[in-house]
């Protein structure tokens, strides 16, 4: 028990001396404030390695980076240093879903089945019906993942994805009720590359990732960068392999930095200097398109309310990191949270770190 506290106190040492170098030589603003003391909380709370913030204020992005990406090395986190991005990997998706859209090439009221391979579900009355606004609002009635078993899984493939579909049949009509779903936005991603003509990595790097200047964010990690790529922790703190979900990497694959992040971050709120057709499709996903209870849902993101502030938003982990983002489109602040640790509630600071600084405006 002794041992223990006493970790617990050099922990909060450590914390301290982090959060003190990262202020120096630094203006003493109020959102620096609130940053620091939000993911301070974080990473005491839940004993969280590591961290990268990307704010959008006032026209201006800001960055800041805390703990170690690799508890075993401890080297620092940086601007070098990459996240998985989880479940924001489909607000990339959703993006090129609209640039589709805007195009005329797809529409979200067509059925899924226009765009991919129909003789498969030729029996399946549910997949002839789904649309593909129902995939990218999470209302298909499609699960999260197929009940397959973990090993399984990590092997499952589009080939597999589409044979399981096959047989699969729905619990409630689609568009009638919400439910998230990686499967879901496989099934997009599928559509896009059919309607696009070309891969899914290449869709993304020509339609997004080059115009917006996101160099440093991959489906996959190239061998030169693995010495810069955060180690992701479970609950317990235990290191996690990383893997891709072969059958929806359009739902959780990629891999980013905080001034990648930044970037997207920017674009969502502001679109000068960006190509117009994608400011577009950027607004598009922001609007709501299905509307029960307390759920507002638009193309990837959700629309919340955080203690009386209206915000648009999306969160996740996967691989052991949690990740957030949070956007008010209107006063143009947004802020992107990634941590390498699986239970940080990255999306939850998020949300609170945009929340405060919107209170103060």
């Amino acid at each position: 028990m002794e041992y223990l506290e006493g970790m617990k106190r050099l922990f909060s040492l450590f914390l301290g001396s982090l959060f003190f170098f990262s202020s120096l030589g630094a203006e003493n603003k109020a959102y620096d404030q609130i940053v620091h003391e939000a993911i301070k909380e974080m990473m005491e709370q839940r004993s969280v390695p590591g961290a990268a913030v990307a704010l959008y204020y006032d026209g201006q992005t800001h960055l800041y980076h805390y703990g170690v990406m690799n508890q075993k090395t401890k080297q620092r986190v940086s601007e070098e240093t990459i996240f998985a991005l989880g479940p924001l990997t489909k607000g990339f998706t959703a993006t090129l879903l609209a640039l589709e859209i805007e195009k005329g090439e797809m529409a979200l009221d067509a059925p899924v089945i226009r765009y991919i391979p129909a003789e498969k579900f030729r029996d399946n009355l549910a997949m002839k019906r789904i649309t593909l606004e129902e995939l990218a609002t999470h209302t298909s009635g499609l699960p999260r993942w197929p009940n397959v078993g973990a090993r399984k899984l990590q092997n499952f493939s589009k080939g597999d994805l589409m044979d399981w579909l096959a047989k699969w049949r729905p619990s409630y009509p689609p568009g009638t009720e919400w439910k998230d779903s990686d499967m879901g936005y496989g099934v997009l991603g599928c559509a896009i590359v059919e309607a696009g003509g070309a891969s899914y990595r290449r869709i993304l790097h020509r339609q997004i990732l080059f115009p917006l200047g996101m160099s440093s964010t991959y489906l996959q990690l190239p061998w030169y960068k693995q010495k810069v790529f955060a180690r992701g922790y479970n609950r317990k703190g235990d290191p996690v392999s990383h893997w891709e979900r072969r059958g929806w990497v359009e739902a959780v694959s990629l891999l980013s930095t905080s001034p990648d992040m930044a970037c997207f971050l920017k674009a969502n709120l502001d679109a000068k200097g960006i190509p117009k057709n994608l400011a577009g499709a950027m607004a598009l996903t922001q609007k709501v398109r299905f509307e029960k209870g307390d759920i507002r849902q638009g193309l990837a993101w959700t629309m919340v309310e955080v203690e009386g502030v209206d915000l648009v938003v999306q969160e996740g982990h996967a691989n052991g990191f949690s990740c957030g983002i949070a956007l008010d489109p209107e006063r143009r602040v947004g802020v992107v949270v990634l941590s390498n640790k699986s239970d940080a509630s990255a999306g939850k600071v998020s949300q609170s770190i945009a929340r405060s600084i919107l209170h103060r405006e």
